[in-house]
């Protein structure tokens, strides 16, 4: 794991105005893509149809696959929730969100946990 990737999803939390603050960094091999995080729900029209959801918020994943703009294709995804202490917490991507990585092509997410080593990651 980068830690420039880490430290960009810590970033991107840390901009968030909810009490769960969770960031997001899309990566290939070498380079960041996207970078996000949970925020208010504007608009759903830039959705696709399929994962449109009615709420009041959208997901870290979800604002970063939208912010890149590009295909995803074989590409990575780190996500990172904090406390209000800064401290890691189990980030793992809902089911919606998780369908939504598999439907544009992300293959495999890094998510933090609770306890050390504090990331885990999962193959879609």
């Amino acid at each position: 794991m980068n830690h420039r990737w880490l430290s960009q999803a810590v970033n991107a939390a840390l901009k968030s105005s909810y009490h769960q603050k969770l960031g997001a960094v899309i990566y290939d091999k070498k380079r960041i893509i996207s970078v996000g995080y949970n925020q208010p729900e504007r608009s759903v029209k830039n959705h696709h149809p399929k994962f449109r959801k009615h709420s009041t918020s959208i997901h870290a994943e979800v604002a970063t696959i939208l912010k890149a703009r590009q295909n995803l294709k074989g590409m990575s995804i780190l996500v990172v929730r904090l406390n209000n202490d800064r401290q890691f917490r189990m980030a793992r991507p809902c089911d919606h969100c998780m369908a939504y990585l598999d439907f544009v092509g992300i293959k495999k997410v890094t998510y933090s946990i609770n306890e050390w080593p504090y990331l885990k990651t999962e193959r879609i």
